[in-house]
């Protein structure tokens, strides 16, 4: 039961680490919630785009997912009230507040492109940007990584993704530690309890004692047999050495010639 319940601890904290991106809320221009989109960074403030699109560095989305138009947008950003972490074009009361706005390439030339906020239309004698409003240009971004569209793809120079690393290996690392430590200390106190067993049944065994009786005898406690002397030892016969007399002198034998 212990271990269970260590593990689902652990699993828990896992999924918290992951997934706590997950948990901050992303607006609209208008401070309404936009549902299924995902924080860009890990900034308080910072831009938000849909699950099937790719975050850019400017704050901009790119819709890359199964559904078009494909091209740039503003999606949503954290702040509720949309200050200046939060992209600051396609913003206005005709871009469309209350959900995402295209941003639609109006002049290509380069590092001189403009861009245009919903649509293209005519005037009547040439292409103009929807709504009467200007073309504008962009910053230069990069596609971020780790994020939205792109949640499965990291690099290992991603500033991005430091802090949530960092977060990821804290949230596995400690998790491991309280189990390592809580494993040794439980084996520990098994080990004990099995030692303090051992001997608490040592302690009870039943151990015969002699007590003397009468006469100097030694007498058993009831319900035992006394053991059989053990006889002493038979003294060492000396030894003896032998008598010259005794022992046969070798004798030379006679040369006849």
């Amino acid at each position: 039961m212990l271990s269970v319940s260590l593990v689902l601890l652990f699993l828990f904290s896992l999924s918290a680490v992951l997934g706590a991106d997950d948990y901050r809320t992303c607006y609209y221009p208008d401070g309404n919630k936009a549902l299924g989109h995902m924080p860009c960074s890990d900034e308080e403030q910072t831009a938000c785009c849909a699950s099937d699109h790719i975050c850019m560095a400017d704050g901009l989305c790119i819709e890359a997912g199964s559904s078009q138009p494909y091209g740039f947008s503003r999606a949503a950003c954290t702040d509720q009230n949309w200050g200046a972490g939060c992209p600051q074009v396609c913003i206005s009361t005709s871009d469309n507040r209350s959900g995402g706005c295209a941003i639609i390439p109006f002049h290509a030339n380069g590092d001189d492109s403009t861009y245009c906020c919903n649509a293209i239309v005519s005037n009547g004698s040439a292409a103009v940007c929807a709504n009467d409003r200007d073309s504008f240009k962009l910053a230069s971004g990069t596609v971020i990584p780790g994020r939205a569209y792109l949640s499965n793809l990291t690099t290992k120079d991603s500033g991005n993704n430091h802090n949530r690393d960092v977060a990821i290996g804290a949230g596995v690392g400690v998790p491991l530690g309280v189990l390592f430590i809580t494993a040794l200390g439980w084996a520990l106190f098994e080990r004990r309890k099995r030692y303090a067993l051992l001997n608490s049944t040592a302690a009870a065994a039943p151990y015969p004692v002699q007590q003397p009786g009468p006469g100097g005898q030694t007498v058993m406690p009831q319900g035992m047999a006394a053991a059989a002397p053990v006889p002493a030892p038979a003294p060492a016969t000396p030894l003896q050495e032998l008598e010259a007399a005794k022992r046969a002198r070798p004798q030379e034998l006679e040369v006849r010639w």
